[in-house]
């Protein structure tokens, strides 16, 4: 929660354009957003790759989650988090436009 209340300081004044890259070592969560980095502990299957969202599409993080723990996830070029998705997901090699 601490981690998802960082982002959404970080993202006001981030620029839309800039990217959210998410990455997992089965450990540690790290989320990356301009020059922040914020590394939380979390539990899980590593991630193979690096995923990355423009900040835009994340300005509406949710202010209250419901789950305990919290289930941060990829699926289907979504990012999940607690209940909410965020479509606009891409790997950190893909191209974007």
């Amino acid at each position: 929660r601490l981690s998802l209340n960082t982002l959404a300081e970080q993202l006001k004044v981030a620029s839309s354009n800039d990217l959210v890259t998410f990455s997992f070592n089965g450990q540690v969560l790290t989320i990356c957003c301009g020059e922040n980095v914020i590394a939380t502990a979390a539990m899980g299957t590593a991630w193979s790759q690096v995923f990355c969202i423009h900040a835009e599409k994340l300005q509406s993080l949710p202010k209250r989650l419901m789950n305990d723990p919290i289930e941060i996830a990829i699926h289907q070029g979504a990012l999940r988090i607690d209940r909410w998705r965020f479509d606009g997901v891409f790997t950190s090699d893909e191209s974007f436009t």
